[in-house]
């Protein structure tokens, strides 16, 4: 039996589900549209049916006993607060939504440093700022982080390459200190780990959901953006894609 590994991309217009071969061959792909389960793109129960729908139609093509890790990656900037149970408690704020509070983005400017890609009305720092004194709130998390979540069960953990945008230190590896300087509540910020490392298995709910093992293992993924990088095959120092 030739190993799968599980591709899912949630964007602003659908879900798409993609399973490859160790050598990167494809063995089946599935692409379902958003506005099938409503017209509302910010809705997150309307990104977790797409998910289904797409993940349950290419499963359906494929070997399940074969999946052995799944990856999401999303949308650059699209922030989520949630309860301890991963439970939304306000609408997301996409990537392109501008946080309109000269107080929040004040802060940032004082106490971000002049390279880091917090800076902004759109960045995902300024959407936590603004998330954070809601009753009930237990983490901000990026549109990928969620939907992996309700595959695994973790709500605390993001990816390198999410986080960027909240203040991440990628060269440091860790968030830095002057995010609190913005008045951050830093407990509410996921544990940050590198693009393919593993978060957890699947929960027992998702296991019986999709018909796989228990012991398909649910990855970190990325962004949209570092995503379609990828997938041009420009892995190579030097290669460069425009």
């Amino acid at each position: 039996m030739t190993p799968l590994v599980v591709g899912i991309d949630i964007g602003t217009s659908g879900a798409r589900a993609v399973a490859m071969r160790q050598d990167f061959s494809i063995a089946g792909q599935s692409a379902v549209r958003l506005d099938k389960f409503g017209q509302n793109p910010r809705d997150p129960s309307a990104w977790w049916q797409a998910v289904q729908a797409a993940l349950t139609e290419l499963l359906s093509g494929v070997d399940r006993a074969a999946i052995r890790a799944i990856a999401i990656d999303g949308t650059s900037g699209t922030l989520l607060p949630v309860d301890a149970d991963g439970r939304p408690l306000a609408e997301p704020l996409m990537y392109n939504d501008k946080v309109d509070d000269g107080d929040i983005l004040a802060a940032i400017a004082r106490a971000a440093p002049e390279a880091s890609a917090a800076h902004g009305a759109t960045s995902g720092l300024a959407k936590a700022l603004r998330y954070q004194h809601l009753p009930g709130i237990a983490a901000v998390l990026h549109q990928a982080d969620w939907i992996a979540g309700n595959l695994s069960g973790r709500f605390d953990v993001s990816d390198e390459n999410n986080a960027l945008k909240t203040g991440y230190d990628v060269e440091a590896r860790r968030w830095p200190d002057w995010i609190a300087a913005t008045g951050m509540r830093m407990d509410l910020l996921p544990d940050v780990i590198e693009p393919g490392d593993v978060t957890g298995t699947l929960t027992a709910a998702a296991a019986a959901l999709f018909g796989l093992p228990r012991d398909v293992v649910v990855v970190a993924g990325t962004t949209d953006g570092c995503a379609s990088f990828l997938a041009t095959g420009a892995t190579a120092a030097g290669d460069g894609v425009t």
